[in-house]
């Protein structure tokens, strides 16, 4: 079967908004209107890999959390090699501070085959942050480390950038617990430049924020006029805004 034309350009040019609108990635693409970046809201994104197309969704529910920061609720699913799909699930309970610092959470990650998990590649894990220090508790050991910087997850900052304020952003530092499993100091976060992606439906203005620091790629996040995040790409992995692209993975799994 000849390969999707789609899938070789990404492995010859970086993802950006444009490249994906070309590639036909964002074809049908229409957010709704107004939105509150910080009231209830569930956002669903097709995750995207340069050469080999749309691998999985993952889902970020937000709520009211513990003392008036937010609760996160992800959702993760990835096709891997031999037919196999990882999928992950956390709660993470953050503070109400410009980068979502995560104040305690639990996760659950398994690898499913044939709808069944192996038990070797399933991880339970409970943190929390105390007086500046970080706990890790999973498969029954206990890491702690110190926190000297402010800190915060990969995924609280699709929560995050929703909330800040465009072209006033000042510079954020901060150190990156990626998963909430590798800590990946000296981050920062900060508005890169405005944008009008032309699409079939018209033209959509967008707001680009641009995250960069030691052992990571560049991230670069896209919200549109309403401060939803609707684009987040790094490296060879994009997440494209798409509210159904949990059932239709669910579809193409069976």
């Amino acid at each position: 079967m000849p390969q999707d034309p789609r899938i070789r350009q990404t492995r010859t040019r970086p993802f950006s908004p444009e490249a994906l609108s070309a590639w036909g990635e964002l074809a049908g693409f229409s957010p709704p209107g107004p939105f509150e970046p910080e009231g209830e809201w569930r956002h669903t994104y097709e995750i995207l890999l340069a050469g080999r197309g749309r691998r999985g969704y993952l889902t970020v529910a937000r709520a009211t959390g513990p003392g008036g920061g937010a609760r996160l609720e992800v959702e993760q699913a990835l096709r891997q090699a031999a037919g196999a799909t990882w999928c992950t699930r956390a709660t993470l309970d953050c503070s109400a501070d410009p980068i979502s610092s995560p104040r305690a959470w639990s996760l659950e990650s398994v690898v499913l085959r044939a709808d069944a998990p192996l038990d070797v590649a399933t991880v339970r894990e409970e943190g929390a942050v105390t007086e500046g220090v970080l706990r890790v508790t999973a498969q029954g050991r206990t890491r702690e480390r110190p926190l000297g910087n402010p800190f915060t997850s990969d995924w609280s900052l699709f929560d995050a950038v929703q909330r800040l304020p465009r072209k006033d952003t000042e510079s954020l530092s901060f150190d990156l617990l990626e998963r909430l499993d590798l800590l990946k100091p000296d981050q920062r976060l900060g508005y890169r430049r405005e944008e009008q992606l032309e699409l079939d439906g018209g033209v959509l203005p967008l707001t680009g924020y641009q995250q960069i620091g030691r052992g990571l790629l560049p991230v670069q996040y896209w919200v549109d006029e309403h401060c939803r995040l609707l684009l987040v790409m790094t490296g060879p992995r994009a997440y494209i805004w798409a509210p159904t692209a949990r059932e239709d993975f669910g579809e193409a799994e069976t």
